[in-house]
């Protein structure tokens, strides 16, 4: 059987360390713990949400100066 492979299995989906306000992750109930579960947890690449904020997140990751990410972390 060749299923398509998912691209974020085995990952967390980025948004859960600092979550954008309507993320699965950011206000979990009983009613959303299984579609955190699911999309948070390795399928975040069919995520309405994380689709809506990736380009942000492609934008900062560019706008990252190594060398000062270097120097934080050192602090």
């Amino acid at each position: 059987m060749n299923e398509p492979r998912n691209p974020g299995a085995g990952k967390i989906c980025p948004l859960v360390k600092r979550p954008y306000a309507g993320c699965h992750c950011a206000d979990l109930t009983s009613n959303s713990a299984e579609a955190a579960i699911y999309f948070c947890g390795g399928h975040f690449d069919e995520c309405e949400i994380f689709s809506r904020h990736s380009s942000q997140l492609k934008t900062a990751a560019k706008n990252v100066n190594p060398l000062v990410a270097v120097e934080r972390s050192g602090s």
